[in-house]
């Protein structure tokens, strides 16, 4: 069977629940009724999940191969948050909005890399959910069908408060320059530290809301990677020794290292938070366990493959930093070192 295609059985039930609910309908604008959904938080969420993914993949038509799973959550999350549906929490996280019970009864449904293929079960759809979210989704569809630039701009931005959109766009500067190094060409590669330098100094500044308990494992990520940036810049380094470091950070960041300095349990709403805080937490636990191998794993491979800055280097750093200031900047540097 063709991948997206509804079984024979399926149709059926599909047809049938239409059937009774276009009756409905009917019945309910003859007498001039309006149908209300009895108390919608008495749904379970497999309902209103599967509900509103019918539905999407219904409005979205061909568009839907683009709605990936991480598009699938945030699209859950608002139309449940219009239509007041208060049995699940989120938070910001890593790429938004973000319910770890969302996601985990949606991962599931997406047997394929998008809605295109979805398993969405049809036997527990509700057609006045559907009908209910219909307009919601279909305001979405620009959004969810759009570049992952443009999505983004409406996760990251749009849809995080004021309070954290600073971090999230150094967040997303950091995360996006450290996938363009880890491919880079060889002649490009002395170019990112200074580059590095400025974004990570922008990071670290919006980091003052993230527990201690997390914050030694961001730094500590931070000070080899910008020590392996160094080495290359100033010394003749195997190029694909650093290229493969390079891609080592990145999968690091986006696999833990961002998992730590997202705001997710200051920014829960919702009446599951609960639920929310205890799988955000042992997420958390099985990363730093994991975390702690990996990163002694990446400091070894830099050691092995001469990437760890010498003394010199960082005297050679510090007077080339030194030789682009102008006197006035210099002064201002060693007036500080002398108040130390």
């Amino acid at each position: 069977m063709e991948k997206g295609t509804i079984p024979v059985e399926d149709r059926r039930l599909i047809i049938i629940k239409r059937i009774i609910y276009s009756l409905k309908k009917f019945v309910y604008n003859i007498f001039g009724w309006k149908i209300v959904i009895k108390d919608i938080n008495e749904i379970p969420p497999e309902v209103v999940i599967n509900s509103i993914l019918f539905a999407a993949h219904e409005e979205y038509s061909d568009k839907r191969k683009k709605v990936t799973l991480t598009k699938a959550v945030k699209l859950l999350v608002r139309s449940m948050e219009e239509i007041e549906y208060q049995r699940i929490s989120y938070g910001c996280f890593k790429h938004g909005e973000f319910s770890f019970k969302v996601y985990n009864i949606t991962k599931p449904i997406f047997i394929t890399r998008s809605l295109h293929g979805a398993n969405i079960n049809k036997n527990i759809v509700d057609f006045d959910i559907v009908e209910m979210v219909r307009p919601i989704v279909a305001s979405l569809k620009p959004i969810m069908t759009t570049s992952w630039k443009r999505f983004f701009k409406y996760a990251h931005g749009d849809r995080i408060s004021s309070e954290y959109q600073t971090l999230y766009k150094w967040h997303d500067a950091f995360h996006n320059i450290v996938g363009v190094a880890s491919e880079c060409k060889k002649e490009d590669i002395k170019i990112f530290y200074d580059i590095f330098s400025d974004t990570i100094t922008n990071l670290d500044s919006t980091l003052n809301h993230v527990d201690e308990e997390y914050l030694h494992f961001y730094f500590n990520y931070m000070d080899l990677l910008e020590g392996v940036l160094m080495v290359s810049k100033n010394r003749n380094t195997n190029f694909f020794h650093v290229k493969e470091i390079l891609s080592d950070f990145n999968k690091m960041y986006e696999d833990e290292i961002s998992t730590f300095i997202c705001p997710f349990l200051l920014t829960l709403k919702g009446d599951d938070i609960e639920y929310e805080k205890d799988a955000y937490t042992a997420n958390a636990q099985r990363k730093i366990g994991n975390l702690s191998l990996k990163f002694q794993t990446l400091k070894e491979k830099a050691t092995r493959y001469n990437l760890i800055p010498t003394l010199e280097d960082m005297d050679l750093e510090i007077e080339k930093s030194l030789n682009e200031m102008n006197e006035e900047e210099r002064k201002e540097i060693f007036n500080l070192l002398k108040s130390c």
